[in-house]
């Protein structure tokens, strides 16, 4: 069966890269970010420097909440044979 979604294991690994900030921050490319990496909001604005600070609940559900588009792009480059580390990765 075709692995189409992150699985909590790859989610974990990729929180653990990314690192958490409550509050915005400039990336090493200069553009504002939240929580697990997230440069906007589930809402399609983008995230300001002058943003208040958010709690590690609503870094989780950002996270949960922006994944689905990422999931469908690295799907649609997938072929139907990987297992669910390959996904993950």
């Amino acid at each position: 069966m075709k692995a189409t979604k992150l699985s909590q294991k790859g989610a974990e690994l990729i929180k653990r890269f990314e690192g958490l900030c409550l509050k915005p921050y400039a990336c090493p490319a200069g553009i504002p970010t939240i929580g697990y990496g997230n440069t906007y909001y589930p809402n399609g604005n983008k995230v300001k420097l002058t943003d208040a600070p958010i709690t590690k609940e609503v870094a989780d559900e950002l996270f949960k909440t922006l994944l689905p588009p990422f999931e469908k792009a690295v799907d649609s480059f997938c072929r139907d044979d990987i297992n669910q580390n390959q996904f993950d990765a």
